[in-house]
């Protein structure tokens, strides 16, 4: 344990316990995927990188996908096993993944090798993007979400990065209505939305952000939060439901327009609902 982020790891929890919960997890994973070479030391640097902010360690390894981090920290290392494992398990789901959101085959191919050369190759400005994987949702549910964002990405002709303020700008060419409406109020929807987020409480942000950005299933929510599938899903409705009514007060109060006119802006919101959350959610509150 050499790293100066593996020897805090020892300190918080003390040697004895941290090697054993190092060394189990490292077990798993190799247990797992016994073909993989994967460094025990390289592993553990890396799964502790991943931990080295959250205020329980210990419980958060206990949350963590091991088996799918250890694929993706092999895959970060450059393992053949590990990539052709990847490629095999993970990048062949992608198409179907996508194809409520890219139609076109020419354009879930193009979607696939966008995301193999961020996955994997890094460049002068980046590292490669399997590095950003924490292990806090499944690999596969992860993915999905890059994947998704990237077809968006690619069909809107926006930069990589786009912020919720440009995809506030962007509208559907099939529903000219909507296109007008987001042209005259994206910038303050944007706002709105943002605000309606940011009051839920911690325990509903919390499992919207498991769900659209760690691309947790309602079963990982359940088991997270101590609740039945069911009841997992009354949630999940139930928070967007607020999130929609927040930002209809706050869009009213913005726009101080038409009931008729309010109601457009609200359907726009309920219209990119799904595809907003991922982006607040996934980006860092400031400090």
């Amino acid at each position: 344990m050499s790293s100066p982020l593996t020897r805090g790891f020892v300190a918080r929890l003390g040697e004895a316990r941290a090697r054993a919960l190092l060394d189990a997890a490292y077990a798993q994973g190799a247990a797992a995927f016994p073909a993989f070479e994967l460094d025990r030391e390289a592993f553990a640097s890396e799964l502790v990188r991943r931990l080295s902010d959250e205020d329980d360690p210990e419980a958060a390894l206990a949350r963590t996908h091991v088996d799918d981090l250890f694929v993706a920290v092999a895959c970060a290392h450059g393992d053949p096993r590990a990539l052709a494992h990847f490629e095999r398990t993970f990048m062949s789901a992608i198409p179907a993944a996508i194809a409520r959101v890219a139609k076109d085959t020419s354009v879930r191919e193009e979607v696939a090798q966008r995301l193999r050369l961020k996955l994997f190759v890094a460049t002068d400005e980046r590292a490669a993007k399997i590095a950003d994987y924490n292990g806090r949702g499944p690999l596969a549910g992860w993915l999905r979400v890059a994947a998704v964002r990237e077809a968006l990405n690619l069909q809107r002709g926006a930069r990589a990065d786009v912020d919720l303020d440009d995809v506030a700008q962007q509208a559907p060419a099939r529903d000219p209505e909507l296109a007008l409406v987001r042209a005259r109020h994206g910038r303050d929807l944007a706002d709105a939305f943002r605000e309606a987020v940011a009051a839920l409480p911690d325990d509903d942000r919390t499992m919207l952000r498991m769900h659209y950005v760690d691309g947790h299933e309602l079963e990982d929510i359940g088991r997270v939060f101590g609740v039945h599938r069911t009841t997992a899903s009354r949630w999940l409705a139930k928070t967007r439901e607020k999130v929609l009514e927040g930002t209809r007060r706050r869009v009213r109060d913005l726009l101080h327009g038409s009931p008729s006119e309010v109601e457009s802006v609200l359907r726009l919101a309920q219209s990119d609902l799904d595809i907003s959350l991922n982006r607040v959610l996934g980006t860092p509150r400031s400090k």
